[in-house]
């Protein structure tokens, strides 16, 4: 038996079965996995970086996890659609108090930007525009994005 970053592995019949060596490692190695993965939030992108994070489907774990949930934020000026090569912050969700009062994140306040698009529908726009052209040009998804908000509909690029 090998051990390596608090994974254990035995051989039976020639495969490598690898588990956890204890309880206390495999909970260490789940945690490191989850930070490497909510590690696309709090930072600022180009749009088709991000769009690239998304089409790869980095931005969420296997099963539904709140602490993967974000908001992408940005300067609005340009009427709140997305452009080429525009930064854009990914960040924590909005919060609401009691009376529905909306908590921007501070991150959010400081730099002056406002809500643009909430993950989930980010992540619906980018995955129907693959499902239907698997070699989607940023643009086009852009496109498809800028379509949505202001249509509340998804736009058929077949």
């Amino acid at each position: 038996m090998s051990t390596t970053r608090g994974l254990a592995a035995t051989r039976t019949g020639g495969r490598e079965k690898w588990a956890a060596a204890s309880p206390e490692d495999w909970e260490n190695s789940i945690n490191r996995m989850l930070s490497k993965m909510t590690a696309f939030k709090h930072k600022i992108y180009k749009i088709e970086n991000f769009i690239d994070i998304v089409k790869n489907k980095q931005d969420r774990p296997f099963s539904y996890d709140p602490d993967f949930n974000y908001n992408i934020y940005g300067d609005d000026r340009s009427g709140g659609d997305f452009h080429s090569n525009m930064d854009i912050y990914v960040g924590d969700t909005v919060e609401f108090t009691d009376d529905g009062e909306e908590i921007y994140p501070d991150a959010v306040l400081s730099q002056g930007l406002s809500f643009l698009y909430s993950c989930e529908n980010f992540q619906a726009v980018v995955d129907l525009a693959l499902s239907q052209d698997s070699g989607v040009s940023h643009e086009k998804i852009i496109e498809c994005l800028n379509y949505y908000n202001e249509y509340d509909d998804f736009l058929d690029i077949n």
